[in-house]
């Protein structure tokens, strides 16, 4: 991992280095006893896999709060326990069956958006595709995992966007620091929209546009 992470930094000093766990990457607990020993910092994050069937079926077979308990301590213990010690950790994959029929998938997901929320946690779903072209041998295959349907006209299930979208904002941060600074210019808000652009060592906040007008006050913060 250490020299896999120096290699990507050689390459291209200015990119985030991204580090996966073991396990099919749910399990980072190793970096408990060795933690990572690099010559840079301030650009690393980890990555962590979360699904339904990262349990089996317990979900379907058990107790819903008692498994969500169970399974979010132990994702605590070998993956979470990062963000206790400053470091920056994503959901790089989670996703459920579409078609709304996986109990197990059903039931982990109120567990995994709730862990998502209070962790304000970022997250990359699987996945955007209805189909494939060709895989595993079977040419058309549906994605039932997928966001949108099988010939990607429209989505598979637009209940599942609707309660993901809670997770499109964060909760903690930048949100809060926008939302002092609009209170302080005195701006209807209910049309705004906010550009952020990040760079290596500082924000760039623009107010792009509010009720149609355009603004074009720029707001640097180191």
């Amino acid at each position: 991992m250490q020299k896999g992470a120096e290699a990507v930094h050689s390459a291209n000093p200015d990119v985030i280095v991204i580090l996966s766990g073991l396990n099919y990457d749910k399990d980072l607990s190793f970096l408990r006893n060795r933690p990572l020993n690099l010559t840079f910092s301030g650009k690393i994050v980890f990555e962590v896999h979360w699904y339904g069937f990262t349990d089996g079926e317990a979900w379907k077979n058990g107790n819903s709060n008692q498994v969500c308990g169970r399974v979010v301590d132990n994702m605590m213990r070998v993956s979470g326990f990062l963000l206790d010690q400053g470091w920056p950790l994503f959901v790089s994959e989670f996703g459920v069956d579409q078609r709304g029929t996986n109990v197990n998938d059903n039931r982990y997901l109120g567990c995994f958006l709730s862990v998502a929320a209070e962790l304000d946690l970022d997250w990359a779903l699987w996945t955007l595709v209805g189909s494939y072209y060709l895989r595993q041998g079977v040419i058309g295959m549906n994605e039932y995992y997928g966001v949108m349907n099988w010939n990607w006209c429209e989505a598979r299930n637009s209940t599942f966007l609707q309660q993901i979208s809670v997770l499109q904002s964060p909760f903690q941060g930048i949100a809060f620091v926008t939302s002092s600074l609009i209170s302080s210019l005195n701006l209807n808000l209910m049309l705004m929209i906010f550009s952020i652009v990040l760079y290596s060592r500082s924000l760039r906040l623009s107010l792009c546009k509010i009720q149609g007008r355009v603004y074009q006050k720029l707001i640097h913060i180191k």
